[in-house]
């Protein structure tokens, strides 16, 4: 057994991928299963609403987008928005969702998202990415940008070599 120590709550929620399992799963302070949901994509942070629905970020399809939803205990999909347009192409403004899912009231979340933005570097333009807070109304099934990074930094000033690295998941700039 791996695990030490005395737990704060008497279940843990994880999201979990691995080349076996892709899901959720629920273990108990002797780290057992004691419920588990199979997803065929890659589940990314996981949230547990009041009502024991839970809120998740997922890896959408081969195009690149993700997915944000609700589902029931029993894997039931309550509620799902997807940052796929129908041409096929990666929303805007919001672009891709990734990390955090942050409950909020009034039916909404909150998670974060990037933009890419052309930005004059020493008179060159140059694609630079920058997180995003977006919300997701669950109501009425629309995203938000609330914040940006761009809106408080100067991605010409603030920045490190890191800045100019091409390549890699979703960094493009």
């Amino acid at each position: 057994n791996l695990l030490q120590g005395s737990p704060t709550y008497s279940l843990l929620l994880l999201d979990f991928n691995d080349s076996d399992f892709e899901g959720i799963v629920a273990v108990d302070n002797k780290t057992r299963v004691v419920w588990y949901y199979e997803h065929d994509k890659p589940i990314f942070t996981v949230a547990q609403r009041e009502n024991c629905n839970l809120v998740f970020n997922e890896l959408g399809d081969d195009r690149g987008g993700w997915s944000m939803m609700e589902i029931a205990p029993d894997g039931k999909i309550i509620y799902s928005v997807d940052d796929i347009l129908e041409n096929g192409s990666v929303s805007e403004p919001h672009g891709r969702w990734h990390h955090e899912v942050l409950l909020m009231p009034e039916n909404k979340v909150w998670t974060l998202g990037n933009e890419i933005r052309s930005v004059n570097i020493s008179g060159e333009l140059r694609l630079q990415t920058g997180s995003t807070i977006e919300e997701w109304d669950i109501a009425s099934g629309t995203v938000t940008r609330l914040s940006s990074l761009f809106d408080i930094m100067d991605a010409a000033k603030d920045r490190t070599e890191d800045s100019d690295v091409k390549g890699g998941f979703f960094w493009t700039g």
